[in-house]
């Protein structure tokens, strides 16, 4: 099965359960992983049409987790995986993964990640 991931994208939003922890905005980090039910067509033709542009990808994501605050990291996850789902060909089986990399937790030096991941639908069709 045709992926595309995209590793560690960095943005700066406002996350916390605190007004306080809001008030700065923090790093996370989004990856994202589609899956595609065909190869597209960019494979044989080398032309952009026929590809997803991985960089509009992540300047929406940016937007989006740039122009609110949000308490969770389950929402902000959430959010990401509505706002790839908006932009990709119906079929696309999504993973939406997000790193808080400093939660305020007293010892957790490794941050927390949450995922949600699509189902993958039977129909796929490449736009031209």
């Amino acid at each position: 099965m045709p992926k595309l991931t995209v590793q560690d994208l960095s943005v700066q939003t406002r996350l916390g359960c605190t007004a306080e922890e809001r008030r700065v905005p923090q790093e996370v980090r989004v990856s994202f992983e589609l899956d595609f039910a065909e190869a597209p067509p960019a494979c044989l033709t080398d032309e952009l049409k026929g590809t997803v542009c991985y960089g509009g990808l992540c300047e929406a994501v940016t937007h989006v987790l740039t122009t609110r605050e949000y308490n969770t990291v389950e929402r902000l996850a959430q959010v990401v995986l509505i706002e790839l789902r908006n932009r990709l060909p119906h079929g696309t089986r999504i993973r939406a993964r997000v790193h808080k990399l400093k939660p305020p937790v007293p010892g957790l030096v490794g941050g927390v990640v949450f995922e949600l991941v699509t189902p993958q639908s039977s129909t796929w069709a490449w736009a031209p």
